[in-house]
């Protein structure tokens, strides 16, 4: 296989990887404690979309960030 292929390939991968655990995290959690306590609230957001929607969102954000910064090459593997 071309070095290239193998590059995005892997970084391709990760991505969907990342997009998979995140969603998951997202329905999993909304699901599960949606009903817990109706009235919770955590910095005026409900506590049910805070854990379950802010919070995923921002760990994935800094995630991301990391791998892009750290991981992600735009040049020619040799």
């Amino acid at each position: 296989m071309e070095p290239n292929y193998r590059r995005t390939r892997r970084e391709a991968l990760t991505a969907v990887g990342l997009w998979l655990l995140a969603g998951s995290w997202v329905v999993g959690g909304s699901y599960a404690v949606y009903d817990a306590d109706p009235a919770g609230v955590v910095m005026g957001v409900p506590a049910w979309a805070f854990w379950s929607i802010l919070t995923p969102w921002l760990v994935f954000l800094v995630v991301a960030a990391w791998y892009g910064l750290a991981f992600l090459g735009d040049g020619v593997e040799r």
